[in-house]
């Protein structure tokens, strides 16, 4: 008699302290900020539902503000950013510190991405006044970050899309060779293309 009232018990236990909780309606923007940053497309969609500000600058993330698009658009979360941008983010939204989406998904690789945010209609030649990390100057715009971590399909992407090749002079000595030659490839490239 005892075992069976223990089986009982132990799972009424589970039944009762174990389920997942429902997720809560919040907007407290570090809630959205939190789902993009972990990719939680189901909790961002659900924040969104109940009324999240989709550009809210968060407030105790850090202090300068974080943005969910550009913490998305960072890790590489696909899904997120699309939904971010459905539910009408600005493709050019910065941070508390300046920084775009496009910059970050530039900077870390992340060509989907950067293909969404130049659809989405995204500032390629967007300058952030201060640069974000210690190649200050290299890191100012979403093709110099690209181009200065090596990302040559990014940099294609950018210069097709109206890019400025400009900033990269200051470069050069900086990058790798096959960087380099992709650069003045494209720049050659629409050149030949715009003589026709």
């Amino acid at each position: 008699m005892l075992l069976p009232l223990t089986y009982f018990l132990v799972g009424l236990h589970a039944s009762l302290c174990c389920q997942s909780k429902p997720p809560v309606c919040s907007l407290d923007p570090d809630d959205l900020i939190g789902a993009a940053i972990n990719g939680d497309n189901t909790k961002v969609k659900f924040l969104l539902d109940c009324g999240s500000v989709v550009d809210a600058y968060g407030y105790s993330s850090a202090p300068k503000g974080l943005v969910a698009l550009v913490k998305a658009a960072e890790k590489g979360h696909e899904l997120v950013v699309k939904t971010l941008l459905e539910s009408g983010a600005s493709a050019n939204v910065q941070d508390g510190m300046g920084i775009t989406a496009l910059m970050r998904a530039s900077q870390y690789g992340h060509l989907n991405i950067v293909l969404q945010l130049v659809n989405a209609g995204a500032n390629v030649d967007y300058k952030n006044p201060t640069g974000w990390s210690m190649e200050k100057e290299y890191q100012r715009t979403p093709l110099t970050a690209a181009a200065y971590n090596g990302y040559t399909d990014i940099v294609k992407v950018l210069l097709e899309n109206g890019a400025s090749a400009d900033c990269l002079i200051v470069m050069l000595p900086r990058l790798n060779i096959v960087v380099t030659m992709a650069i003045l490839l494209s720049r050659w490239q629409l050149l030949k293309a715009m003589q026709k």
